[in-house]
């Protein structure tokens, strides 16, 4: 049985971004993954200009004048300036461009103006107040890597440098199955012995989340024949197959020996809590997760199994889920396996809680956390220990 390091290093091993790119509006771009490194045209800002509403002159003559200086232009954004006249100062505004022969701009407050004169009554070291040059981008630098994601900041930053498309990969695409003869759709009578399927709504949800495309093969009843042609399906049609249910050793847990029918199974069983009886193999090329069917136990293997493998295949760098540290508001024995406990965090977030019920068939205590407290194989915690701590 692997731990949960080693399962998650040898799936992200087999993992291979897609091949396939489109050439998209960054308006479109929103949580899309950089086919190709990104190189600035352009320097931004593109001149030296004012950082606020004031005046720019040469400190030097401002100087030798007793700071006392006549206006000899007035410079708004957008305009291209004259040079500066000697001994004088120019009325500039928030953005506009120093011009040539000035060193230095200082504040409209701290100056007093009479008729076209200015007297700066306060002092303003050179260079001061002035944006340079290529302060954010420099021309030909490399703004970003291939395999970055695409959020809200680098889509305004592609707009600076008058970037309108973008190479990006492709959404990957998901194939997502679960099975059980006990599970019906909201839209179905619940009669004794059934209960909602909630894996599939939660793993499209989860898959919209990261920007990958869910094709929901829907619930398939404990029958090899109907479980091998949805998989099959899935590797026709999809980059990856994701299932739910069917992993353990009951007799009506056919998934693991379907799938190695129609394929390989690389490995089965993590020692992680919870989700133990978790699957990953590949039919005709397509690779197959294949996750426990309880729902909490399918929402903590997600997040820390799961997603790293797809973030891979999306094409993107910095896979590794982010880890901080947190006081642990509760003390826990050491287990055999790796355990995700649900949890949520104060509101500085500096301490961390366990919430009551840990079971892997409850959701409700993954609603009311918002991170997972991580606890080593063996390891024990005590109240004000500093816990690692993933956020969800």
């Amino acid at each position: 049985m692997l731990t949960v390091t080693e399962a998650i290093n040898e799936i992200k091993n087999l993992a291979s971004a897609v091949a396939e790119t489109d050439n998209i509006c960054i308006s479109e771009s929103l949580d899309r993954v950089l086919s190709s490194d990104l190189i600035s045209p352009i320097n931004v800002p593109q001149s030296n200009n004012s950082a606020m509403d004031g005046y720019a002159y040469c400190h030097k003559d401002a100087v030798s004048k007793q700071f006392y200086l006549p206006v000899s232009q007035r410079i708004t954004p957008g305009m291209s300036p004259k040079p500066l006249v000697k001994n004088s100062a120019a009325r500039i505004f928030t953005g506009g461009e120093i011009p040539l022969n000035a060193d230095t701009v200082v504040a409209q407050e701290h100056c007093v103006r009479r008729n076209n004169d200015i007297a700066i009554c306060e002092s303003t070291a050179k260079g001061s107040n002035i944006r340079p040059l290529g302060q954010d981008i420099k021309l030909g630098c490399r703004v970003f890597v291939k395999g970055k994601s695409i959020h809200p900041q680098e889509i305004g930053m592609l707009a600076s440098m008058g970037i309108s498309h973008i190479s990006v990969f492709r959404p990957l695409r998901v194939a997502i199955i679960s099975t059980g003869d006990e599970l019906i759709g909201t839209e179905d009578a619940l009669d004794k012995g059934l209960i909602y399927n909630s894996n599939l709504p939660m793993l499209k949800a989860l898959l919209r989340d990261i920007n990958a495309i869910a094709y929901d093969l829907g619930n398939i009843k404990d029958d090899k024949g109907l479980i091998s042609n949805a998989l099959l399906k899935g590797a026709t049609e999809c980059d990856v197959i994701i299932t739910a249910g069917g992993m353990s050793v009951g007799e009506e847990d056919h998934l693991k020996d379907v799938i190695r029918s129609l394929g390989t199974i690389n490995f089965w069983r993590v020692l992680i809590k919870p989700g133990k009886p978790i699957a990953f193999g590949n039919i005709k090329g397509t690779p197959v997760i294949g996750l426990p069917g309880n729902p909490g136990s399918v929402f903590v293997t997600f997040h820390v199994l799961v997603k790293p493998f797809l973030f891979k295949c999306q094409g993107r760098t910095g896979v590794e889920p982010l880890i901080l540290k947190a006081r642990a508001n509760f003390s826990r024995a050491g287990e055999k396996r790796e355990v995700y406990h649900r949890a949520s965090t104060n509101t500085a977030g500096d301490t961390v809680s366990l919430l009551p019920n840990q079971s892997s068939g409850v959701l409700s205590t993954a609603c009311s956390g918002n991170v997972f407290v991580r606890q080593r194989i063996g390891e024990t915690i005590r109240h004000e220990d500093l816990v690692d701590v993933l956020p969800y």
